[in-house]
């Protein structure tokens, strides 16, 4: 214990001989600190502290002023000036390209006013265990001396690199109320933060500090005191560091730098404030700072043996303190408590997309950018890599949704930030297909989009919208028919669409055109036989008779293109046929005609030689069959020897075939025509056209039907 309090002895000895030492120093340069009209300032060690080897590393301007370049150039100030940058923005807040950087007004007990925060209640000491549960700190309103109140306080850090070595200086600054007489500063810095806290009793209001070590944490935190003396006009400035003195026990011990490692300059003289103002003597808004109630100085942290690498923290603070003597332990007065990290521990954040569509890649993830005058490297996990991935350019592509994490690296001074993470999400596209359908006129149709979380929007043919899952026409009319267009969109990102078309397709049902017998069949008789219009592959027939007198009669099948019947008494009898194609589409057509006697000849040339029916009158039947793929059967009927010119001719009316030019007998007669012979026939619709003229009667008959050629 003898041992060791010689040595603070010696080592408080030491600093005022820092001191003295300093200032000779300054005096020998005053010329390069242009300081003009401050006697004061000879007694006191300013100058420019702190210089890296990059460009714009110029230091820090130790020169008991606000303004860069008012009297030491190059380097920064608080305030910008003349020259160079401020640490603070006129308006008092931090410049964001200069961080870390504090500035804070403290309220301030002047005239009858209370200060909310000041050590209240007991005795509050610099080497208190303020652990919890020991002896924290105790603090509420309160009031003291001029001299032990604070104002304003401040704070910013610089890593340089010198010589590829991280340099560390910590600035700070402080303004007292009051001049009058000696007065006691402390700067506390503290990694694992001291905290204030306004708890419920017995607890109460207590300041507690966060460390393993009482609170504090041991070879880590330190304190940078500066004691106004003689008057208070010179500054002394010691630096301790919390240490363990013995097993279990902890205080601060000092320690001295070397010449050149601490800077602490005073204003000798009355000095502009900076932009954002001053606190004058008597508690008023002041635009000037009286002599000596500003107090500035630099410490060289790298000198004193601390690592940059045990400074990086996002949760130390900066404590600024009031004593009541020069007495390192005497009673604690007014305090400032604010966040501030010497070495800033990168912010690490992630930019991304948000949720994607499905298909979307790649995408680009970005991570914090570096601040002023520093350099990143950026280290990515995720699916993307089968490791890590450590790049120093700001963003990543990726091709991969997932979980993806980063950690930050200041690489000028090695801190790193906690680890962020950022989930990228890909939204699958909705499912989109619908199928065609095929209408009959005078039906309905409905279209439905895929059922599940979705938003629908239909777009008709005709340019029209709406908004549903399903859509019905009904009744469906010709001009349905067309393009239906659906689009799909997630209901939470509407952005993941997709698109897809159906076809509606309207069939105005098959043709049915029926024509009665040329020759009615005999009454009472058996086996006749009616044919419908020939028709393609997969249309079906149906045939019924709708009213007849007694005897008439379908002989089965009835599915057939010519059906059999059985004809009864004399009178009228209604014949139907539907028609239905593959769509389901019907076409009906009706037929009526009665039943005659028999009617023969005895002539044998009309038939060869046989017996057959004499038609009635002149009649063109409908070729079958029809359509035609490659040849078709043309029957028609006259009543007596005539001149017969059956042709077939295309749309334009031209003759494409003539099948009878000539005299024919009387009777039943059948010509052929094949597609295939002669000229190539194309598809499309034909006509067939019968012009006979009788012999004997003068009679004139023409009949034109239609076919249709397919090939």
């Amino acid at each position: 214990d003898v041992m060791r309090m010689r040595l603070r002895t010696t080592s408080r000895s030491l600093m005022w001989l820092l001191a003295g030492a300093v200032a000779v120093a300054t005096i020998a340069a005053g010329p390069a600190l242009h300081l003009e009209g401050t006697a004061a300032l000879a007694q006191q060690p300013c100058g420019l502290a702190g210089e890296g080897d990059d460009a714009g590393e110029d230091g820090f301007q130790i020169d008991g002023q606000f303004f860069s370049g008012q009297y030491t150039d190059p380097g920064n100030d608080w305030a910008e000036g003349s020259s160079f940058a401020g640490v603070i923005l006129d308006d008092g807040t931090p410049n964001p390209a200069y961080v870390p950087a504090l500035h804070e007004r403290d309220a301030h007990w002047a005239g009858n006013a209370s200060d909310p925060t000041t050590f209240t209640g007991r005795s509050n000491k610099n080497n208190d265990d303020i652990s919890f549960g020991e002896e924290p700190w105790s603090w509420g309103p309160g009031n003291g001396p001029q001299k032990n109140d604070l104002t304003d306080v401040y704070a910013h850090a610089t890593v340089y690199d010198v010589g590829g070595v991280p340099e560390v200086w910590l600035y700070l600054g402080a303004l007292t109320r009051a001049v009058n007489g000696d007065s006691h500063v402390d700067f506390e810095w503290n990694i694992a933060g001291v905290e204030q806290r306004d708890d419920p009793k017995p607890l109460g209001r207590r300041i507690y500090g966060n460390g393993p070590h009482a609170g504090r944490t041991v070879d880590i935190d330190f304190i940078v005191s500066v004691d106004y003396v003689q008057g208070g006009e010179v500054p002394l400035v010691t630096y301790r560091v919390w240490t363990e003195v013995e097993a279990g026990e902890y205080e601060y011990e000092e320690f001295v730098p070397d010449p050149g490692d601490v800077f602490v300059c005073t204003n000798g003289t009355d000095i502009p404030a900076p932009p954002w103002g001053a606190v004058a003597p008597n508690g008023d808004p002041a635009t000037e700072v009286v002599a000596f109630q500003f107090v500035e100085m630099a410490v060289n942290l790298t000198a004193l043996g601390v690592d940059s690498a045990e400074l990086c923290s996002a949760t130390s603070t900066m404590l600024y303190k009031t004593r009541s003597s020069q007495s390192f332990t005497a009673e604690l007065k007014d305090y400032a408590l604010y966040p501030f990290p010497i070495v800033a521990q990168p912010l690490c954040s992630i930019d991304g997309p948000g949720p994607i569509c499905e298909g979307a890649f790649p995408v680009q993830l970005c991570g914090q950018a570096a601040t002023n005058g520093h350099t990143y490297s950026y280290t990515w996990t995720g699916p993307e890599w089968a490791g890590s991935h450590t790049t120093y350019d700001l963003c990543v592509d990726v091709n991969q949704s997932g979980t993806y994490r980063l950690v930050v690296t200041d690489e000028t001074n090695g801190c790193a930030s906690d680890t962020c993470e950022y989930d990228l999400i890909e939204i699958s596209l909705p499912p989109c297909d619908v199928g065609d359908e095929t209408a009959c006129v005078g039906g309905s149709a409905t279209f439905c989009g895929p059922e599940g979380d979705y938003a629908w929007t239909w777009t008709y043919p005709d340019g029209t919208t709406e908004s549903a899952r399903c859509i019905t026409i009904d009744p469906v009319a010709p001009a349905d028919a067309g393009t239906y267009t659906l689009l799909v969109q997630d209901a939470t990102h509407p952005e993941c669409q997709t698109q897809c078309t159906a076809e509606l397709i309207v069939s105005p049902g098959p043709e049915c055109c029926l024509t009665p017998p040329s020759v009615p069949p005999v009454c009472n008789s058996q086996g006749n036989v009616l044919c419908g219009p020939g028709v393609p592959p997969g249309y079906t027939y149906e045939w019924e008779i709708v009213s007849a007198p007694a005897g008439w009669e379908l002989v089965p099948p009835v599915d057939v293109q010519c059906v059999t019947y059985n004809a009864g008494e004399a009178g009228d009898a209604t014949f139907r046929l539907t028609i239905t194609d593959p769509a389901g589409c019907s076409g009906s057509c009706e037929v009526t005609f009665g039943c005659g006697p028999c009617r023969t000849t005895e002539d044998p040339a009309l038939t060869d030689g046989a017996r057959t029916g004499v038609p009635m009158a002149f009649a063109l039947a409908v070729n079958s069959p029809n359509p035609v793929y490659e040849r078709t059967s043309i029957r028609y009927a006259v009543p007596e020897q005539s001149r017969v010119s059956l042709t077939i001719h295309n749309l334009r009316g031209q003759v494409v075939a003539v099948l009878e030019d000539g005299v024919v007998r009387p009777g039943y007669h059948s010509r052929e025509w094949s597609t295939a012979g002669g000229a190539p026939i194309a598809s499309g619709v034909y006509f067939y056209k019968m012009e006979a003229t009788g012999l004997a009667t003068g009679t004139v008959f023409t009949q034109m039907q239609k076919m249709v050629v397919i090939r």
